[in-house]
């Protein structure tokens, strides 16, 4: 996994250098400069990019980073108009032109792919959801920030997963699955029970209050938040069909 992750990485930034190389070309070709290569735009985004990696490295090893956000972009920049004047004999002003426009472009371009691609991609691969309430604490806490994966549709149990009630469509709420289609769910003297048998829960550190005995069919599951004392989940508005089923639980990125 570690692997994959490295050469996913290792990709992207390969093709984000590309695609700035071809942004800082397309940017002197613009402006008419005659020395303009791709090859060159290509050495130059490479040196300012792993200028960039190595930056943020120290930064972060020094624990410098209240100080390093405002000091490592004014050295890039000067970096980056130096070499600029370097690779095309440019004079100091006309590379402190070429640098602006190719941010603008910059900025134009990744604007134009975000919102051609978050739109389709938001809509059926994943969700940014917030939390709103104390139902899954401590697992997960009010404004709390994650991502919800949507191509997932084969729920387990102790999956945490985002649903639409069906009595607010609208909106969202966030419980963990407790009991699977076809499963009998008891819930009795603060325990759970899957068809007779007791459920081990380690991310639980309270009791279950309620009594429940009910039959689930072959599309419905039941899910209970891990605050039991604080949560409106299927002990009080029922099972949730699979159709309700928005996403699973992928990633807190907020706070880290």
């Amino acid at each position: 996994m570690t692997l994959f992750i490295f050469l996913l990485v290792f990709f992207l930034f390969v093709i984000i250098v590309l695609i700035n190389a071809g942004l800082l070309f397309l940017t002197k070709k613009i402006l008419r400069i005659r020395q303009a290569t791709y090859l060159k735009s290509l050495y130059v985004i490479l040196i300012v990019s792993l200028i960039n990696i190595v930056f943020g490295f120290l930064i972060f090893s020094l624990q410098i980073v209240e100080f390093g956000q405002f000091l490592a972009p004014f050295i890039i920049l000067l970096v980056f108009i130096y070499l600029l004047k370097r690779f095309y004999s440019l004079k100091w002003l006309n590379s402190i032109i070429v640098y602006f426009l190719y941010m603008i472009l910059e900025l134009i371009f990744y604007l134009g792919i975000t919102f051609i691609l978050l739109i389709p991609l938001r809509h059926y691969v994943f969700g940014l959801y917030i939390v709103e309430g104390d139902s899954m604490n401590p697992t997960l806490s009010q404004n709390d920030m994650f991502i919800a994966n949507k191509l997932d549709k084969d729920f387990s149990r102790g999956e945490i997963i985002v649903f639409a009630p069906i009595e607010k469509e609208d909106q969202t709420t966030i419980e963990r699955i407790i009991g699977l289609p076809g499963e009998n769910i008891q819930i009795n003297d603060g325990h759970v029970l899957i068809d007779n048998q007791l459920l081990s829960e380690e991310y639980l550190d309270q009791t279950t209050p309620g009594q429940i005995d009910i039959d689930l069919s072959s599309n419905e599951y039941f899910v209970m938040g891990d605050n039991r004392h604080d949560s409106q989940d299927s002990r009080h508005i029922g099972p949730i069909a699979s159709e309700q089923i928005i996403g699973s639980f992928f990633y807190k990125y907020f706070p880290y």
